[in-house]
């Protein structure tokens, strides 16, 4: 067992036992199974299914050393976006910020990623992505409720001037803080976007309380049922800051050859019935593409097989996005 699955399991084995009666669930009997683990700084994060007969399955969310806020932070998260969510819902059950844990209940489904990755079928990847762009649109669309307003809103707010300025200074600041491979072409596709940055700044556009995180790992898939997962980073933000960053994990897994992230005809953006801004859609699309690119080692020898083959699409696909 590898040690951050080592990690997990131990912890959330422990976590488990203290949240389980705090939820109305016994807390012995179960087969604990490890869904995802991963390191984190000097600790670890990960899931966990907790299966027991006569009882749905529980899911443990963990994060490992314990930080109180972010705990706190996590637990409120959930708990907020839990509310009037389009299709399926996880529920908070109970929260132990003393393990770092939350008690979730169980969704069926496979990840829209892991779906992709199996399917040859061109028909079922239009069926997946047009699902997760209504998800989205819908989770958007729901924005009133989950701010706290108690009135639901007909459509995102359309109220929020675009600030460009933060994403550019964390994308210069990451070219002098690493050694970025191909430094030189970074700089190019950076004065690409923040000439189109100089375009859109301070233009209003739709806002909604985002997840902030979308990709397609976090969007569970079962028949019709869409339920988005993981909403520790959701805030009031750019609607099309969700999109982009959807439509760029398509792209790079999923698009072939110099395909880009944003084309109008999409099945993820054709079935996204909130308002797009294009402009911006596009600007945060590069954002999140040079994010990519800056996390990049230097050194091809330092890649990941995964981290290699990102580098791979993103090449691929940068020079014609930012039109070198």
């Amino acid at each position: 067992m590898t040690e951050p699955k080592a990690q997990v399991s131990s912890a959330g084995r422990a976590a488990f036992s203290a949240l389980a009666p705090r939820a109305g669930f016994p807390s012995e009997g179960w087969q604990a199974v490890v869904l995802s683990a991963r390191r984190e700084g000097t600790g670890a994060r990960g899931v966990l299914r907790f299966d027991r007969d006569g009882f749905a399955p529980l899911i443990v969310k963990l994060r490992q050393p314990v930080d109180a806020a972010r705990s706190e932070a996590a637990r409120a998260a959930h708990a907020l976006a839990a509310h009037n969510l389009p299709g399926g819902t996880v529920r908070l059950l109970a929260a132990a910020p003393d393990h770092g844990a939350l008690l979730l209940s169980h969704v069926p489904g496979r990840t829209a990623w892991e779906i992709l990755s199996q399917t040859e079928d061109s028909a079922e990847r239009i069926r997946v992505l047009r699902a997760s762009g209504a998800w989205l649109g819908a989770f958007h669309l729901a924005g009133g409720a989950l701010t706290g307003g108690g009135a639901k809103r007909s459509a995102p707010q359309s109220d929020q001037p675009v600030q460009t300025a933060p994403p550019l200074r964390r994308l210069r600041r990451l070219a002098r803080q690493r050694d970025i491979p191909q430094a030189g072409q970074y700089a190019r596709c950076l004065a690409a976007l923040s000439h189109w940055a100089a375009a859109i700044e301070g233009q209003r556009t739709p806002a909604a309380v985002i997840h902030g995180d979308m990709t397609l790992s976090n969007l569970l898939v079962e028949g019709d049922t869409v339920t988005g997962i993981d909403f520790e980073n959701i805030a009031p933000a750019p609607a099309m800051r969700d999109l982009a960053r959807l439509l760029v994990d398509d792209a790079i897994w999923f698009g072939q050859g110099a395909e880009g992230p944003v084309e109008v005809s999409a099945p993820g953006i054709d079935a996204y019935q909130a308002q797009i801004d294009i402009a911006v859609l596009r600007f945060y699309a590069g954002v999140r593409l040079l994010s990519l690119w800056a996390a990049q080692p230097n050194e091809p020898a330092d890649r990941s097989p995964r981290r290699a083959y990102v580098w791979d699409r993103i090449q691929e696909i940068v020079p014609d996005f930012f039109m070198l």
